[in-house]
């Protein structure tokens, strides 16, 4: 999986406190056969959608690839600068700009005054970079300026060898009541124990409006059958999924009514692979799903 030298996926969520936080949602198991559980199957298909392991905490999760969605996002001028790597183990790191008012991004690392991640734009992606397994702080800043003018610089990482991480960027740079705050979320994107013909989604509550600042995600595919997958889902929370690669229908409840809010169309996914999904909302609170598909524009799921 190690791809050499590129930081095109720095996934700018590197909360990293996150990696270390409490259990804030609940997650439940998802299986078809059961009235109360959640059933994916295509119009055609005869799978039945089966998801386990749903957990939600504020910052671990798994890997992510997407298939074919509407694409609303444009190619940002993102460059990356190499890191030497040393002799010895290596891991490997991505950033993803979901914040929605913050501007095109560098990113600096280990107190680095020349960035390994230049102009970032949101809802754009990089690619893995393999580096040195080790502690790592990240600083960020609009694109364009210096190390000295970061507006935001993780607490320290570690980086275990043999390993794939998502750094995340999300909330709101600017003032609103009740919108989330700025940060960064570290995933650890992992396939172990991902069954043959599964796909894992890793569910990420990156929607900062404050409308959104708790949720409960369903799987709505069987329209007869709707169950709930994770449960008090707050901002900045993660969770993963192990579902088959069907076409699915994924609900958000934004009120804690039992009724799902808003649905979303989210096409068969590719078999073996991790597939990072964050619930967003734009600089206008306007709510949509955002996968990471390679590096570049994220692909936006909108709402049914």
């Amino acid at each position: 999986m190690n791809r050499s030298l590129h930081f095109t996926s720095l996934f700018l969520l590197l909360t990293l406190g996150a990696c270390t936080g409490d259990d804030s949602a609940t997650a439940t198991d998802a299986t078809a056969t059961d009235a109360t559980d959640a059933t994916a199957t295509d119009a055609t298909a005869t799978d039945d959608a089966t998801a386990t392991d749903a957990t939600a905490t504020d910052a671990t999760t798994t890997d992510a690839t997407a298939t074919d969605a509407t694409n609303t996002t444009t190619d940002s001028e993102t460059s990356t600068t190499s890191v030497d790597p040393t002799d010895g183990a290596m891991a490997m790191i991505r950033v993803v700009h979901l914040s929605p008012d913050a501007p095109a991004v560098d990113v600096y690392a280990n107190g680095g005054e020349t960035p390994v991640v230049e102009g970032l734009e949101v809802q754009n992606a990089t690619d893995y970079l393999e580096v040195p397994a080790g502690d790592y702080t990240f600083a960020i800043a609009a694109a364009g300026t210096s190390l000295g003018e970061a507006v935001f610089t993780t607490p320290s990482l570690s980086l275990e060898a043999d390993t794939m991480y998502s750094a995340v960027a999300v909330g709101k740079l600017g003032p609103g009541e009740g919108d989330g705050g700025f940060d960064v979320v570290a995933l650890v994107d992992s396939t172990e124990g991902l069954e043959a013909g599964a796909v894992r989604l890793q569910v990420l509550h990156a929607a900062a409006a404050a409308p959104f600042g708790q949720v409960d995600v369903w799987n709505l595919t069987d329209m007869e059958n709707p169950a709930p997958l994770i449960e008090n889902f707050d901002f900045k929370a993660s969770g993963s999924l192990d579902v088959p690669s069907v076409a699915l229908v994924i609900g958000l409840d934004v009120d804690d009514d039992g009724v799902p809010d808003a649905s979303f169309n989210v096409p068969p996914l590719p078999e073996g692979a991790i597939v990072d999904v964050a619930a967003f909302s734009d600089d206008g609170d306007a709510p949509s799903l955002q996968a990471v598909l390679d590096v570049g524009p994220t692909t936006q799921i909108d709402p049914n």
